[in-house]
């Protein structure tokens, strides 16, 4: 069965260097150790993770107690802690445009304090800025 292979092998990449000779493509073939052909391959791309690999909803459950109960002119200072600024940021804003929608509040990372600034515009505010 290993000589068949081999042949196989032979035949496929010399029909391969004749079709990347003319043109037609480029290949990469590789076999144990032995690398064939001048395609390059990159290293796929890993799923991106977490940097912090928190148990799901951690980040929100740290969060909810200070943005909960804001009303319009509202501001609160989520302090980040051990957590990274922009995950409390990320995982703020998340929650307050899906509860107010987009454009009702901004936010700002103070690092001087280690907070978090949010601030829910007032209503009069928004009006002005729509209208």
């Amino acid at each position: 069965m290993e000589a068949i292979f081999e042949k196989m092998l032979k035949t496929t990449l010399s029909n391969l260097r004749q079709l990347e000779g003319k043109g037609y493509i480029t290949y990469k073939v590789i076999y144990g150790k032995e690398e064939h052909g001048s395609l390059v391959v990159g290293i796929p791309k890993s799923k991106r993770s977490s940097a912090l690999n928190l148990p799901m909803g951690t980040m929100r459950e740290y969060v909810m107690p200070w943005i909960t109960d804001m009303q319009p002119g509202d501001l609160v200072e989520i302090p980040f802690g051990k957590y990274p600024a922009e995950n409390v940021r990320s995982n703020a804003c998340a929650w307050a445009s899906g509860k107010w929608g987009s454009g009702t509040y901004t936010s700002t990372i103070n690092r001087k304090s280690a907070v978090v600034e949010l601030y829910r515009y007032p209503l009069e505010e928004l009006q002005e800025r729509t209208s």
